[in-house]
């Protein structure tokens, strides 16, 4: 179960993310080691205060049925509550590189920031990007990413969301080119080719990044109305979709992953089959009513209400079903 901890007076370090929609910290223990505070989305219109719940249920789920992912608490930080991670990296030695840059260097049309073009972000593009760069060994992680995906209902799973750790040594790659440039050279019938420098893998970064699930947007009114009928909960749970298109297709998770079993059958079979064997719906039953125990005296306000509770073990037994249905 997930430890408390006080980091009011931890040092805080300049936040080094990309971006993000949340109340960030990036901070040091007084051992020496960083960590990543992040609070819930608190907006008019998006009052996501149990969001941050969704982080450190997520890796509860996670370890339970195996998955490679990282390890989520709660954290105090004043008058602020959240969830805290410890860093995947030592940042003297490893670097996280996230999807998105290899996708941009892959095809430089791809930019996320532009709304319009977001159909671009497709299984087809990661994975052409991951062959080109000779990265075909990490298709299956990322599969298992969208396979927990799947299980814990993540509607956010963009391109700074999954990672790669690699080491800060350099290495040379001359054998890529650059697709503007070649573009161009072509049309007077001739190619450059450049240089670019790529560091060397170390692994696939454990799943993280996992606040967007669990029905994290759905007020207490709305549960409850689910909570009336299982057939609504089991169509809320049919009609959430996947972040990565398929063809320039936004479709759900399970058709998703359905069209990926026709060429990653073997891989999707074989997680499926562990989630399933490991699944226990009497400790996901205690994970998800112990989960907030630790709360302190004056955050009461975001301990999970039973109605919340019932439902996210409803939801996840739901998508656990949905998901063996696939390999059946």
């Amino acid at each position: 179960m997930p430890e408390l901890f006080e980091i009011t007076n931890w040092s805080q370090l300049p936040w080094l993310s990309t971006g993000g929609t949340r109340d960030k910290k990036y901070i040091q223990h007084d051992d020496g080691d960083f960590y990543y505070f992040k609070t819930s989305l608190l907006k008019p219109q998006k009052d996501y205060r149990f969001e941050f719940w969704s982080e450190i249920i997520s890796y509860e789920i996670g370890k339970m049925t195996e998955f490679d992912i990282l390890k989520y608490d709660i954290a105090i930080d004043g008058n602020k509550i959240g969830c805290i991670s410890k860093d995947m990296i030592d940042s003297s030695s490893e670097e996280l590189k996230e999807g998105g840059r290899y996708l941009k260097a892959f095809d430089n049309t791809f930019n996320p920031e532009n709304m319009k073009k977001r159909d671009m972000y497709s299984f087809q593009l990661i994975e052409s990007a991951l062959k080109d760069f000779q990265l075909d060994s990490y298709i299956n992680n990322f599969i298992d990413v969208l396979i927990f995906d799947a299980l814990i209902g993540n509607s956010d799973r963009h391109q700074e969301n999954w990672s790669f750790i690699t080491y800060n040594d350099i290495v040379e790659r001359k054998d890529l080119k650059y697709r503007a440039m070649t573009k161009f050279y072509k049309a007077i019938g001739k190619e450059k080719i450049i240089t670019l420098y790529l560091s060397k893998i170390k692994k696939f970064a454990p799943i993280y990044d996992n606040g967007s699930s669990l029905g994290r947007e759905l007020s207490e009114d709305r549960i409850a109305e689910y909570l009336k009928s299982n057939m609504s909960i089991e169509k809320y749970v049919l009609k959430g979709k996947a972040e990565i298109h398929w063809e320039n297709k936004k479709i759900t998770h399970f058709e998703l992953l359905a069209h990926l079993m026709k060429n990653h059958g073997v891989q999707i079979r074989r997680t499926i089959e562990r989630i399933n064997d490991k699944f226990d719906e009497e400790l996901l039953r205690t994970i998800i009513d112990e989960i907030d125990e630790s709360v302190p005296l004056g955050f009461q306000e975001f301990k999970i209400s039973t109605n919340r509770k019932t439902f996210i073990h409803k939801m996840i037994i739901l998508r656990r079903n949905e998901l063996v249905k696939l390999v059946q």
